[in-house]
């Protein structure tokens, strides 16, 4: 029982420690690309995780059991949340976290289509109002859809394959393993970034909304270089209580906690900024969590029944 409580409550404030980080974003997106960013944050911060871990006394845990798990887990959480990022720029971290929070609508259908699990007529309805809360978010049928729109949605996917793997293939490797090897594949990744962004500028040539993808290296001062430790700092601790809350808490159970990042995104932008969502944006996003609210209880029951 004090797993079954510690754990949603690990997801609840990593999502708010990731929530205040997000909102800040922009405040590199013009100074530096997507893949400098991480880079840099991830060189930063990795020295000081392995001497926490170190200090813990927990350095032996930090080589995974699993590594091939572990680095599946890593391409799986890295990749969603690199296309979130991206997209936060261009289409603001409300409507970005609206798109990568389908997550657990798409573990639903993994759930379903991958692993043979039973859908129920609960699971079925909310498929339908998230597509439909989706629909409003993005405004479909009112504006143009832009293509970067969809890629938090796209990296939705990757975290529901996130959540599923690291339940089920990663719970006997600690939090802090889980967390220090994510960043290092956050340094890799950024660092192949910077590599490819000359390609990256032609193949995305023209593509409204990727400048935060393709902006070459730049050099930083001690006020960038402040900004990305102080958002390293809160995305670790977010990392590390997540990696505890999904490691500790079936997928369908933990997967409802994950909303709770869509109340606290708009809340500090509107504390921080001033943004105010839009009626239609503040009602698809409450409609996607209804849909995820309804298809992971429908999936609890579906448990309780087979048990």
């Amino acid at each position: 029982m004090h797993e079954r409580l510690l754990a949603p409550l690990s997801i609840v404030v990593g999502m708010l420690v990731l929530a205040i980080s997000d909102n800040f974003i922009w405040m590199v997106s013009d100074l530096m690309s997507v893949w400098q960013y991480h880079a840099v944050r991830a060189a930063l911060l990795l020295p000081g995780m392995a001497l926490v871990i170190w200090a813990m006394g927990q350095a032996g845990t930090i080589r995974p059991k699993r590594p091939g798990a572990v680095f599946a887990r890593a391409v799986f959480s890295v990749g969603a949340l690199m296309l979130y990022l991206t997209a936060i720029p261009a289409v603001g971290v409300s409507l970005a976290a609206a798109g990568l929070f389908t997550s657990p609508i798409f573990v639903i259908l993994i759930s379903v289509f991958a692993y043979g699990d039973r859908v129920g007529i609960s699971q079925v309805l909310a498929v339908l109002i998230g597509f439909g809360g989706v629909c409003l978010v993005l405004e479909v049928g009112q504006q143009p859809l832009r293509p970067v729109a969809l890629a938090p949605m796209a990296g939705g996917f990757l975290y529901a394959l996130n959540v599923i793997w690291t339940r089920r293939h990663c719970r006997q490797e600690s939090p802090g393993a889980l967390a220090f090897w994510n960043m290092a594949f956050f340094l890799v990744i950024g660092g192949l970034g910077l590599a490819a962004t000359p390609w990256l500028g032609g193949v995305l040539a023209g593509i409204e909304g990727t400048d935060f993808a393709t902006m070459p290296a730049a050099p930083m001062g001690q006020h960038a270089l402040l900004i990305i430790f102080a958002m390293g700092v809160c995305g670790a601790i977010g990392m590390v209580c997540l990696a505890y809350g999904y490691s500790g808490a079936p997928s369908s159970y933990a997967a409802l906690f994950d909303y709770s990042f869509l109340v606290w995104v708009p809340l500090f932008a509107w504390i921080l900024w001033g943004d105010v969502l839009s009626f239609s944006t503040a009602l698809g996003m409450a409609l996607i969590i209804a849909a995820g609210c309804l298809g992971m209880l429908g999936g609890q029951r579906a448990q309780t029944r087979r048990a």
